[in-house]
C-alpha cells in the first residue's frame, strides 16, 4: 500500500516520549498509533527505538507495516483463494503466530531480568574470563615511526633517488627525525611525526609485518621495505607482547553472552516443556513415508567415482 494512500500526523514525534497515545497515521477508520509504533519495535532496545525514531523513513516504514495487514484483514475480497494445500500452509502459520510471539516475550524478559551487577553473574564471568583466555588476548603489538615513499608522486627514478638520499643521510648521522622531515611523502607527519601507535601483528600489512615483528630490535632501522602503498624505511619504536586484557576491558562483552546463554535456555525451557510428554512415532507410517536411497543408483554413483578417480568413502550399512 503506497504512503499517498495514508494521511500522515507527525505532530508528536519529539524525542519525549507520549504520555498518552497518539494517531500517527488513518485511512478511513484504519489507524496507527504511538503505542502500535512501541508494540512493533518491541524486541528492540530502547536506544534502538529512539534511533529509529530520529528517522523520518523508518517511521514512516513502520506505519505501512503495521498498516498493511489491518488494512488486509479489512477487505476479504483482496484475500488470496486457497486451495487445501494452500489451507493447510495457511493454517500451520497461523498455529507457530503466537508460539513465536510468546518465545519473543521470554527472550525480552530474559534480557530484562538479567543484572550484570549480580555477584553470581559476575564470578560467572570472570571464571569464563581465565578459563577461555584466548578469546580475550590482545595481539602483539609495536609503535614505529616511518619515512614513507609514494612512487604515485613521482616517477620511478626519481623515489628511488630521494630514497637513495634519506639512506646516505642516515648513514652519515643525520638524526631519523631529521630525515623523515624532509623526505616523507605522508601528508599527516606534520601532525604525527611519522609515528604509528598500537600496530597489531595479525592486522598488518604481510611484508611490514615480517618486518616489524620478526627482523626489527627496538631501536633499529629497517632498508627500505615495500607494502601494498608504497616504501617505507621503519625504526622500530617499542614492541608491546602478547597479553590477556584486563577483565575490565572485556566484561561487557562476556556479560553479553552471558545474557545471551542465558536467552537461549529460556526459549528452550519454554519449548521443552511444552513436549515434555513423549510424542510417540508410527514408526511404519515413518519409514514407508521417509526416502530411502537406491542401492543400484548409488553403486553405480561409487563405480563412477572410482573410474573417475574421486576419493570415496566406504559404503554405509543401513542396517546398522
Amino acid at each position: 500500500m503506497k504512503l499517498a494512500l495514508l494521511t500522515f500526523l507527525f505532530a508528536a514525534t519529539s524525542c519525549v516520549g507520549f504520555a498518552t497515545s497518539a494517531t500517527l497515521a488513518k485511512q478511513g477508520d484504519i489507524t496507527v498509533s504511538t503505542e502500535d509504533f512501541y508494540a512493533y519495535h518491541f524486541m528492540n532496545t530502547p536506544k534502538r527505538v529512539e534511533a529509529l525514531r530520529e528517522s523520518p523513513k523508518e517511521l514512516q516504514s513502520t506505519i505501512v507495516e503495521v498498516f498493511t495487514p489491518r488494512a488486509y484483514r479489512k477487505h476479504p475480497e483482496l484475500q488470496a483463494k486457497k486451495d487445501n494445500e494452500e489451507q493447510r500452509y495457511y493454517g500451520l502459520q497461523l498455529e507457530r503466530a503466537p508460539l513465536l510471539a510468546d518465545l519473543n516475550l521470554i527472550e525480552r524478559r530474559t534480557r530484562a531480568a538479567f543484572n550484570a551487577a549480580d555477584a553470581t553473574t559476575v564470578a560467572r564471568a570472570k571464571e569464563i574470563w581465565i578459563a577461555d583466555s584466548a578469546r580475550f588476548m590482545e595481539e602483539e603489538s609495536a609503535d614505529i615511526t616511518q619515512i614513507f615513499f609514494d612512487f604515485g608522486l613521482r616517477t620511478y627514478p626519481e623515489t628511488i633517488a630521494r630514497i637513495e638520499e634519506a639512506q646516505k643521510q642516515l648513514a652519515d648521522g643525520a638524526s631519523f627525525d631529521e630525515v623523515l622531515s624532509r623526505y616523507t611523502d605522508d601528508k599527516a607527519a606534520k601532525e604525527t611525526k611519522g609515528k604509528l601507535t598500537n600496530i597489531s601483528s595479525a592486522r598488518s600489512d604481510p611484508l611490514m609485518g615480517i618486518l616489524i615483528f620478526k627482523k626489527l630490535t627496538e631501536g633499529q632501522v629497517s632498508p627500505p621495505t615495500p607494502s601494498r602503498i608504497g616504501l617505507h624505511i621503519v625504526r622500530l619504536d617499542k614492541k608491546h607482547p602478547k597479553r590477556q586484557r584486563p577483565f575490565e576491558e572485556v566484561k561487557g562483552k562476556i556479560f553479553e553472552l552471558l545474557m545471551e546463554d542465558a536467552v537461549k535456555r529460556a526459549r528452550s525451557a519454554f519449548v521443552e516443556n511444552l513436549t515434555r510428554d513423549e510424542i510417540t512415532v508410527d514408526e511404519k507410517a515413518f519409514n514407508d513415508f521417509l526416502i530411502k536411497d537406491d542401492p543400484a543408483l548409488e553403486e553405480k554413483r561409487r563405480e563412477v567415482y572410482k573410474q573417475l578417480g574421486i576419493p570415496i568413502s566406504a559404503p554405509i550399512d543401513s542396517k546398522r
